[in-house]
């Protein structure tokens, strides 16, 4: 196994350097670090990033992300520890015209620049208001980067926000970006990134509110014509990777599932309700647990969840209910599945359910 070294982005947009992706590939984890990888294979390749620690009911979320073969370069990230561990391990599909880097957002400018007294007069304040987020939830795929019009100076900004920005004109141009704030001794420094040939495309970030401000303002020579951008917002990857249960949709009539308390034994041959197609909805007076019987074949019993775990997955729940006498019994805390419970199965023949809450209960 292998560390990918880290390579480093900063003021002056320093161009990364990929390596070829390997069996065993590893990255080491950061607050800023994301996983940049650039696919020119003759098919798409899929990354599996394996989950090292358990959500808040107990599960392993791994992570997969598609990369298509377009020569695209593609940032995913950032990996939240408690999920993907200190070091993150990186599985291939297929290894051929894969190239990989770690690279580690610094902070934009740290100990460079000119030091003037004023910020300086703005020529446009015009709002940059696109964003792409990366590792947001809901996400299907990496996100590409496909630049926007840059329409003015003005980036509003957080600390996980970077802008990604393309030179379309037919010189160099130079980016200024301009101090909002004033350092401890009076000055505002502000920072000139390297400048950027035609048709070149660079990443710029992070940005320090504390120097820069927000908005950011931003001067080009010759005035930005031709200039092209947008910004990236980083998150988690919440909700972003591998779910494990898949229960069929619920019907349009589902089953209302009874409830009974526990200052009697439930019996389930007799206070229980036969399952329907449509699935059946039980609602949960505080911790409750839901039994089942099947008497005809084994069974499969789905409850969904409605209310998402550390990492950000609706955790469904399944359990098989074997063929015979024996009553499978699951707790449904609301904390996971909400005040109602909707519960779905592979089959109704010979399957009753009942609800039972953990606290006498009548009416």
């Amino acid at each position: 196994m292998a560390i990918l070294p880290v390579r480093a982005h900063g003021i002056d947009g320093t161009t990364v350097t990929f390596q070829a992706a390997a069996s065993g590939d590893q990255l080491e984890n950061g607050r800023t670090r994301v996983l940049r990888v650039k696919n020119t294979g003759a098919a798409a390749r899929t990354l599996t990033f394996t989950a090292a620690g358990k959500c808040s009911v107990g599960r392993l979320h791994d992570l997969q992300v598609v990369v298509p073969n377009d020569s695209v370069e593609y940032d995913i990230g950032l990996f939240r520890e408690d999920r993907f561990g200190g070091v993150v391990s990186i599985a291939y599909s297929l290894v051929t015209g894969l190239t990989v880097a770690c690279v580690e957002f610094g902070v934009l400018g740290q100990g460079t620049g000119t030091h003037v007294t004023t910020a300086g007069a703005i020529a446009s304040r015009s709002l940059v208001s696109l964003i792409e987020p990366h590792g947001v939830m809901g996400e299907t795929a990496a996100t590409p980067f496909t630049p926007n019009l840059l329409n003015g100076n003005a980036l509003y900004l957080d600390p996980f926000t970077y802008l990604y920005v393309s030179n379309g004109s037919a010189s160099a141009l130079t980016p200024t970006l301009r101090a909002g704030v004033a350092s401890n001794h009076g000055f505002f420094h502000n920072a000139a990134a390297a400048s950027m040939p035609a048709a070149t495309s660079r990443v710029l970030g992070l940005f320090s509110t504390e120097r820069w401000g927000s908005p950011v303002f931003i001067d080009w020579t010759g005035g930005g014509a031709g200039v092209q951008g947008f910004l990236v917002r980083f998150g988690n990857l919440d909700g972003f990777g591998v779910d494990v249960d898949s229960p069929p949709a619920m019907g349009a009539s589902p089953v209302t599932v009874p409830m009974v308390g526990e200052d009697a034994p439930p019996d389930i041959a007799t206070q229980g309700v036969a399952a329907v197609a449509a699935g059946g909805r039980l609602t949960l007076l505080g911790p409750s647990r839901v039994m089942a019987r099947a008497t005809v074949a084994t069974r499969t019993l789905w409850v969904r969840a409605t209310r998402r775990c550390s990492h950000g997955f609706l955790d469904d729940l399944s359990v098989s209910v074997p063929n015979g006498t024996t009553v499978t019994s699951l707790e449904l805390p609301p904390s996971r599945f909400g005040p109602l419970a909707e519960l779905q199965w592979d089959a109704t023949a010979g399957l009753t359910v009942l609800g039972v809450a953990a606290r006498a209960y009548s009416g």
